[in-house]
């Protein structure tokens, strides 16, 4: 499959470059799905959410993509943040059960946006120090749940491609109708190509004016080669006309 222009599934506008600030519920202020939800975009997020539910219902219902992976090329085109508010948006609507999981065993970054604390996460779960209940005993808040990285180990490569990183992942679905992922970068390292092949579909993510087009078709080509499912890319840093939507901005409020 070679990536298209028409494989390119969103637009968002999302922050992900502006300084990192935590609220004081230590929220990190770019999660927007959570902190400005009122906002167009916020709005870009949900119109996401509405593409996969169209794309599920396409190719056979909700549990077909029931486990996503979101990765990138290269570094600093915004997968993280675009995990956090995609968990987010998936699981607002209090009927969906959602869990946020961060396999950039790397650098993994989910515990510091969501404020959550690294270990127990996915490296002990394999190394059998603890299970999936034991740290998925409540949501992080509303209706997502948070499967941190767990504690630093050296054997990242061994760890990913092990029995019981599949098995992980298969005791995941029964209880969650989403898990979204965060692997880290594909061209750097092999970790997100090796998981990709476990789960039901990949999303790339290019950024607006840094990603070259170049780069995202052999992302895009690196991933379909390993048997992974790439389902389209989503632009980050996208520099909406906004003077266009400004006649409309009441329409991007929640109704109350």
């Amino acid at each position: 499959m070679k990536f298209r222009p028409k494989d390119l599934i969103s637009r968002l506008t999302p922050p992900v470059y502006m300084a990192r600030g935590a609220r004081s519920d230590g929220l990190d202020s770019r999660l927007v799905s959570y902190t400005d939800k009122d906002s167009y975009i916020a709005e870009q997020y949900r119109m996401l959410q509405a593409y996969l539910h169209a794309l599920a219902g396409s190719i056979g219902g909700d549990k077909s993509l029931k486990s996503i992976i979101i990765t990138s090329g290269l570094p600093r085109e915004g997968k993280t943040i675009t995990c956090g508010n995609l968990a987010i948006t998936l699981a607002s609507s209090g009927e969906k059960k959602v869990v946020l999981v961060d396999c950039d065993l790397r650098k993994p970054d989910i515990h510091k946006i969501f404020n959550v604390s690294r270990s127990p996460g996915i490296s002990d779960i394999i190394n059998g120090k603890c299970s999936v209940k034991d740290i998925l005993k409540a949501p992080a808040f509303g209706n997502l749940y948070i499967l941190p990285s767990g504690s630093e180990i050296s054997n990242v490569y061994e760890l990913l491609r092990c029995r019981e990183m599949q098995e992980l992942f298969d005791a995941l679905k029964p209880s969650f109708d989403y898990a979204i992922i965060d692997t880290p970068p594909v061209m750097p390292v092999f970790d997100s190509r090796i998981l990709a092949g476990m789960c039901d579909a990949v999303i790339l993510v290019a950024r607006c004016g840094a990603t070259s087009k170049k780069t995202a078709k052999e992302a895009f080509n690196l991933l379909d080669t390993t048997h992974s499912k790439p389902i389209g890319c989503i632009l980050t840093d996208y520099q909406a006309p906004l003077y266009r939507y400004e006649g409309y901005s009441s329409y991007f409020k929640a109704q109350k």
